[in-house]
């Protein structure tokens, strides 16, 4: 751990201007900052629909920024662009084409552009990790930066839901969140509407999202060094973490939880246990300290579980109706998305789903008008079949490149694709997207440069 520290500060000594932009642009990827320009779709019936306004986020400015230097670099020394998996650049053009190719069939063309702008902006975000994000410290550095800023997005989610509205950071792209504003989403505490926190993201499942990523990481670095204040600060990290998470009353990110952080602590234990019997006889295990390191982190949960433990079976209890609301409302959004795909076999436009839906759901509550909750159903509905076959050889090719990376790739990569049966953010919502081609980008350089991660 030490000698990684020494490498760090080396790093920083000699970081390159586009590097430290990125690692901003990382550090500022979960404030929602952002400057909205309205479309001719950005109302319906006096409803805001995000997914149809035009937005230049703050964070993306510091991207450019980043990749403005990065060309510099690319023309002064002559540097070659390295693509990473060919077959992975290869889909994702192909999607890209049958993207633009929707387009033909879009009821607004500008929306649809305005989309095509965000996918080659994630190419680019994919091809910078890859040629300049590319040895162990700078992994080990962009961990730790994504860690810290969700480390304080916990922060801020906790004081939301104890104070039960926003705190004020609007600059920083905080939304104003109240119990009594309608379309905030809340639950039910001691009988009681109470917000569920939004962090300073658009929306609690996107930071449920956001805070699953950072709670791998946390055991990732927990499991993989040693020095006894680093471990501190990431248990603590992990309580802080996990406290938000349920605070959020994402079910969804729940189950993810429970299955993606709980099979990776499983794994990295069963992988531990044969070092503790290697070398001339029985090395002892310090019970003591794995029960300090556990008393951390279980003492604060558990006392956070028994508050709110009425409430979350008020969320999860199958037998009342208010929990299959909102799986219901999801559900009709779903089969009207299947009468758009059966009438639109080449695709309704990209970014286009939206505005077809809500003609579809006239007579419904205007709340109603969102994308579907699932990522391989919007894509087949936007782009058509031939642009999700697409987009299925893309993770596919990405997942045969994943043969060689460390087990937290592997579970970040899985952790992805479940998400993306249960929710649309992945190709809709900027923060998602980034979120997951900057970690397409770490497992491509992971993939062709061992023990990186």
């Amino acid at each position: 751990m030490k000698h990684r520290i020494k490498e760090i500060k080396v790093l920083l000594e000699k970081m390159s201007c586009a590097s430290l932009f990125f690692y901003l642009f990382v550090f500022c990827l979960p404030f929602f900052k952002r400057v909205e320009i309205s479309s001719g779709y950005s109302y319906l019936d006096g409803r805001f629909i995000d997914y149809l306004t035009y937005s230049i986020y703050g964070f993306e400015i510091l991207f450019v920024m980043a990749l403005l230097f990065w060309a510099i670099e690319i023309i002064r020394y002559k540097k070659n662009i390295l693509l990473g998996d060919v077959r992975i650049f290869f889909a994702w053009g192909v999607m890209f084409l049958f993207s633009l190719f929707s387009l033909f069939f879009a009821e607004s063309v500008l929306i649809g552009f305005y989309y095509i702008f965000i996918l080659l902006e994630l190419i680019l975000l994919y091809l910078f990790v890859i040629n300049k994000i590319n040895r162990a410290d700078e992994h080990f550095l962009l961990l730790n930066v994504f860690l810290f800023s969700m480390f304080l997005q916990s922060v801020i989610a906790i004081f939301q839901f104890i104070k039960n509205g926003s705190l004020g950071f609007y600059l920083l792209g905080e939304q104003i969140i109240s119990p009594e504003i309608d379309g905030v989403a809340k639950t039910l505490i001691n009988g009681a509407r109470h917000i569920r926190p939004y962090g300073t993201f658009s929306h609690p499942n996107v930071l449920a999202l956001f805070l699953l990523i950072a709670g791998l990481i946390a055991l990732y670095l927990f499991f993989k060094f040693t020095e006894k204040r680093y471990k501190i600060y990431l248990i603590l990290a992990i309580t802080v973490l996990t406290i938000a998470l349920l605070l959020t009353f994402s079910r969804i990110a729940w189950l993810a939880g429970l299955i993606f952080w709980g099979g990776f602590i499983f794994q990295e234990i069963r992988k531990s246990i044969p070092r503790l019997y290697s070398g001339q006889g029985k090395q002892k295990i310090n019970f003591k300290k794995i029960l300090s390191y556990s008393l951390i982190f279980l003492i604060p949960l558990l006392i956070i579980l028994i508050y709110l433990a009425p409430s979350i079976w008020l969320r999860i209890n199958p037998f009342l109706d208010v929990t299959w609301e909102s799986l219901n409302i999801r559900g009709a959004v779903l089969l009207k998305s299947f009468v758009l795909i059966k009438t639109h076999l080449l695709g309704v436009g990209i970014g286009n789903f939206t505005i077809e839906a809500a003609y579809l759901l006239t007579g419904y509550p205007v709340w109603m008008v969102e994308p579907a909750h699932n990522v391989f159903v919007l894509v087949l509905a936007e782009i058509g079949t031939l642009g999700l076959a697409s987009f299925l050889a893309f993770l596919y090719f990405i997942v045969k490149s994943l043969k060689h990376v460390s087990l937290f790739l592997k579970y970040v990569f899985a952790l992805f694709v479940f998400l993306m049966f249960f929710d649309h953010y992945f190709w809709d919502i900027r923060q998602a997207q980034i979120l997951l081609f900057l970690f397409f980008g770490v497992m491509a350089i992971n993939s062709l440069k061992k023990e990186l991660l």
